[in-house]
């Protein structure tokens, strides 16, 4: 079940109670009222954005802006050549373990060719639930505070 998060301080299942109104302008017909139902619904109408899943070694691509890791073993990934990366976006980069097993199955990660990471060639992902955002300075990866 897709699970919804609210800044309107109430539970979900209060959330439940909440209407919409049935429309076709969201891409799709939504014909569900209630809240939940409908945005079951549009998921199935939105696909994600610039997002990707690691569970096994990989390259991070340079099309993406968040990364997230759901590992079951200790993982390594490449980050993508931060200057191609950013042609491609003006934010930073997320990284993060959504599997919460990251303090046990370390996740590293590597630079990509020449580039650092703050001056660094590698760098770890060491807490359940643990994430990072780097942002391009200079042609190499930077820490965002």
């Amino acid at each position: 079940m897709t699970q919804i998060h609210t800044d309107l301080l109430i539970t979900r299942e209060s959330a439940r109670r909440i209407r919409v109104e049935p429309t076709t302008a969201v891409g799709g017909t939504i014909s569900q009222t209630n809240v939940q139902r409908a945005l079951e619904q549009i998921a199935g109408f939105i696909a994600p954005v610039n997002t990707t899943i690691i569970a096994t070694p990989a390259v991070i691509p340079a099309t993406v802006s968040a990364v997230y890791f759901n590992v079951g073993s200790a993982v390594t990934a490449t980050l993508p050549d931060a200057a191609t990366w950013a042609t491609n976006f003006t934010g930073s980069l997320l990284l993060k373990d959504i599997s919460g097993a990251a303090a046990t199955n370390n996740i590293t990660i590597n630079r990509a060719g020449s580039n650092t990471i703050d001056g660094l060639t590698t760098f770890q992902i060491l807490s359940n639930y643990g994430f990072f955002s780097l942002r391009v300075v200079s042609g190499n990866w930077t820490f965002v505070g």
